[in-house]
């Protein structure tokens, strides 16, 4: 009797990140261009996938009123 056996490959996800010079580069407007200048670091290598992330989390944050509240 014979087994056939499965060959399973295994393949690594390569995961490319840009440098934030490179995302301010290819940001598609000024308003864009600023956020990923507020938001990434520089000298560290982001993802296309995170950076996406990040820009969408900080426009879905709530805005805090930072006045303080006069009293009437």
């Amino acid at each position: 009797m014979t087994k056939n056996k499965q060959i399973v490959e295994k393949t690594e996800e390569v995961v490319v990140k840009y440098s934030k010079e490179a995302f301010l580069d290819a940001s598609k407007d000024s308003n864009e261009r600023l956020l990923l200048n507020v938001l990434l670091i520089d000298g560290q290598s982001y993802s296309k996938e995170h950076v996406a992330t990040t820009l969408k989390d900080w426009k879905s944050k709530e805005l805090k009123d930072l006045k303080p509240k006069e009293d009437k």
